[in-house]
């Protein structure tokens, strides 16, 4: 049972295999975490990115990154999901600055245009922000109307 325990420290918690540290560590004041889940740092072990305290779960066998939490990527940068850039925003698989999209810039969804535009999502072409229409344009959803309401693929007053 002892050596299924170290076995466990060494590859989660990163314990050495001195007893006598090991020993030692059990006997400190613990510290207490005031609330929430404790997450993994940056270069340790884990098994997906919702453990990681920032960045991903790298699981990249040939870099020798193989379960090991990642540090955020620079804008620029490949990714394929927002959690992996530093700005949290991956748009078109680069990281995208916090800022927002203008006209005819890509995005992801709505909140990455900026006010008065949209994110046209519904074509087979890359995803663009786009000006919201006017009262009698056609639509698919309210986000896409400056009144914020499509009825029927029309945007209408209200």
């Amino acid at each position: 049972m002892k050596a299924r325990l170290a076995l466990l420290c060494l590859l989660f918690v990163g314990c050495t295999e001195n007893a006598l540290q090991n020993q030692a560590a059990e006997n400190a004041p613990r510290q207490v975490v005031a609330s929430g889940p404790t997450c993994a740092a940056t270069g340790t072990t884990c098994v997906s990115s919702t453990e990681c305290c920032e960045g991903t779960c790298e699981d990249n066998y040939y870099l020798e990154t193989f379960h090991t939490c990642a540090a955020p990527l620079p804008n620029g940068s490949y990714c394929t999901e927002a959690r992996e850039c530093a700005s949290v925003r991956c748009r078109d698989y680069v990281c995208a600055a916090t800022t927002c999209s203008n006209a005819d810039s890509a995005c992801g969804v709505d909140a990455d245009c900026c006010d008065g535009t949209f994110c046209e999502n519904f074509t087979y072409a890359a995803w663009v922000c786009r000006a919201k229409l006017d009262n009698g344009g056609y639509c698919y959803g309210d986000s896409q109307c400056m009144s914020g309401h499509c009825r029927s693929y029309v945007c209408v007053a209200s």
